[in-house]
């Protein structure tokens, strides 16, 4: 049977009042900055258009001069 150690105490975190507060100052600061990306975006696709819009154009099609015939060709095909 083995004898089991007691768990050695933790040290104490020796950051300074004023390093903890400017870790959770900058936590906040990329939670806040998350949150404005957010609204952005979701304000930018509710602005956007709608897909699939339908549009319609008309145009008038004004027809070309046809210049006229200047000679008649015949196509002869024989049979053997």
């Amino acid at each position: 049977m083995t004898a089991r150690r007691a768990p050695r105490p933790r040290a104490r975190s020796r950051r300074t009042p004023a390093a903890r507060f400017a870790g959770w100052a900058a936590r906040l600061a990329v939670v806040a900055l998350a949150f404005a990306v957010g609204i952005a975006v979701g304000q930018a696709l509710e602005d956007g258009p709608d897909p699939g819009g339908d549009r319609t154009y008309v145009r008038t099609l004004k027809p070309r001069a046809v210049s006229p015939v200047s000679e008649t060709v015949t196509v002869t095909v024989g049979t053997r």
